[in-house]
């Protein structure tokens, strides 16, 4: 199984988890374990799954799911989180460039 991570500034692990499965241009499975507070730190992590699939011409329809026993506040923290990363996902595959959260 091959890790991932994602840093940030000053090369400071944001999140890290590992690559579960691979389906090429279908299917993504990973787990995913944020580090950005002591809060983060303590959170089980989550199995996320990306799936795509043709909706029409030039059209990719993402269909995105997490699996966890999760608390209001890790719930509140994956609220918050995923739209930032979906965005910055949907900029990259546009652009070539990924969000720059500030």
């Amino acid at each position: 199984m091959k890790r991932l991570c994602l840093y940030g500034r000053s090369d400071f692990k944001v999140v890290d988890g590992k690559i579960v499965e691979v389906e090429n241009e279908k299917r993504l499975v990973i787990t995913w374990k944020a580090h950005y507070d002591e809060a983060a730190e303590k959170d089980t992590p989550s199995r996320v799954a990306v799936e795509l699939a043709a909706a029409a011409p030039a059209t990719t329809k993402l269909r995105f799911g997490a699996r966890r026993n999760q608390s209001f506040d890790e719930l509140c923290g994956t609220v918050e989180g995923w739209p930032l990363i979906l965005s910055s996902m949907k900029s990259f595959l546009e652009t070539g460039r990924v969000l720059v959260a500030s």
